[in-house]
């Protein structure tokens, strides 16, 4: 399990192939080619205004292209002014799951929701998303207006 990024937040171009090629070499140092690799996404902070977040998180999920790799996603768990968020106890049991998922294969969802595909509608922007758990149905749709920052399930 691996927490890293934020020092790459004020340059993100090139941190997907960084982040991956870590996880490669890793990997060939252990001689385990398929060693599962499990990364905390960087969570919600806007301590630095000039850094670009967003952006790098979007990295961060491109190296999820690797066979044998989980992200866990930490939006809301962060502080507005602290990187480092102060409820360690939900990041840690969604890295727990993750693991329980992709190293001892349990049969649960190691990561997610991640977002697959957006459509702009009239009334919005309808985002579709994966590994929602039992939460949401296999394939999630979620409703994004323009005049409302909320979020609502439609099917």
């Amino acid at each position: 399990m691996r927490s890293q990024g934020e020092s790459n937040a004020h340059a993100s171009y090139g941190y997907a192939q960084l982040l991956m090629s870590l996880i490669q070499e890793w990997r060939a140092l252990f001689k385990r080619p398929e060693l599962p690799f499990i990364f905390a996404q960087l969570p919600n902070c806007t301590l630095e205004p000039d850094c670009d977040w967003p952006r790098l998180r979007d990295k961060q999920r491109r190296a999820l292209t690797l066979r044998n790799t989980a992200m866990v996603v930490t939006i809301g768990y962060g502080e507005d002014n602290d990187l480092h968020p102060l409820d360690k106890r939900h990041v840690a049991q969604r890295l727990t799951t993750a693991a329980e998922s992709l190293v001892y294969g349990r049969d649960c969802e190691p990561m997610g929701p991640l977002p697959v595909m957006a459509i702009h509608k009239d009334d919005g922007i309808e985002i579709s998303f994966i590994h929602t758990g039992g939460d949401w149905s296999a394939r999630a749709t979620c409703l994004l207006t323009s005049w409302s920052r909320e979020a609502r399930y439609i099917g």
